[in-house]
């Protein structure tokens, strides 16, 4: 089998798998998408909550496919300003979309546990995981891995999220322990 069957192969297995792992998570009492973009832009209460009313779909299956939802076009927001309930939510769309079709940087940056060792940063980057299943995280590790074995496969080798991101890196240092 060549490089480039088995990763389809593990592809098709690991959309199959966000889909069940994650199905029926919900967006309630977490941040929405355009709320992290106010956020981002230091929003108040008021800016936050009619942010919040952009963002109507009832589940995140609902935006697998919606191109008005880009965050791989997006440099605002996003994941940095999302709460546990709003990672969870929002990460199996892109995992999905990014399995199909290649990663952006919005979406390492999301996975990516910083350099820094320092308590403050490490943690904040675990805390953004902590409402996931093991399950959940295990759909992450397999992602991950994913992008770490695409960079061998002929299909991906001019694609630069995937050869010059540090996807080996962050599967050693965080993503590796939830692997199976």
């Amino acid at each position: 089998m060549t490089v480039h069957n088995d990763v389809e192969k593990r592809k098709q297995a690991l959309i199959a798998e966000v889909y069940a792992a994650f199905e029926g998570v919900s967006r309630e009492g977490g941040v929405s998408w355009t709320e992290a973009g106010a956020i981002d832009s230091r929003g108040d209460a008021a800016e936050r909550a009619g942010a919040r009313t952009f963002d109507t779909e009832k589940n995140w299956m609902e935006i697998v496919d919606d191109p008005k939802w880009a965050p791989e076009k997006q440099y605002w927001g996003g994941f940095s300003f999302l709460d546990p309930i709003g990672t969870r939510y929002y990460l199996p769309p892109l995992l999905i979309r990014a399995s199909r079709d290649g990663p952006c940087d919005n979406l390492f940056s999301a996975l990516a546990p910083g350099k820094s060792d320092s308590a403050d940063s490490f943690g904040w980057f675990r805390d953004h995981f902590s409402a996931f299943t093991t399950r959940q995280r295990r759909c992450v590790a397999a992602f991950v891995r994913l992008q770490v074995d695409r960079r061998d496969d002929p299909a991906w080798k001019n694609d630069a999220i995937v050869q010059f991101f540090e996807w080996p890196e962050i599967y050693e240092r965080y993503w590796k322990q939830f692997d199976k």
